[in-house]
């Protein structure tokens, strides 16, 4: 189906199965207002998956009123080694943007809908292809 006319489920919940459990551990780099965390279980470290997260926190002006929403930021890099022995970087991001006033189950609800993107058949083929219709 296609991105008009899909569907997402209000206060959803979603869950990972299968697969296998790896652990992240921090890389010890320094990042403002932030962790970077890495697989250390791959041992070739050029095609490590390394995991940035990052906050900047909301900003009130001199009269207490808020100026701008709290940030919060995670990548996933996951490096690919290809053929030619070139090294390209695959990048997922996810971006959350919040006025202070958002309360946390309006936060839930655009949590439960982001994830739900990232697998809902409605969206794969403009996740793997671009394809909007």
């Amino acid at each position: 189906m296609p991105i008009s006319g899909a569907t997402l489920l209000l206060g959803g919940t979603c869950s990972a199965t299968g697969g296998t459990s790896k652990t992240f551990t921090d890389v010890g780099e320094t990042i403002k207002n932030g962790k970077k965390v890495s697989d250390l279980s791959v041992t070739d470290a050029r095609v490590r998956p390394t995991i940035t997260c990052i906050n900047r926190p909301a900003q009130l002006d001199s009269l207490g009123v808020y100026i701008s929403k709290d940030k919060k930021t995670v990548k996933l890099v996951w490096p690919k080694l290809l053929a030619n022995g070139s090294l390209k970087f695959n990048v997922r991001e996810l971006r959350f943007e919040d006025h202070p006033e958002t309360t946390d189950a309006e936060k839930a609800n655009m949590n439960s809908y982001a994830a739900q993107i990232c697998f809902d058949s409605d969206f794969q083929q403009f996740i793997l292809n671009g394809a909007t219709s």
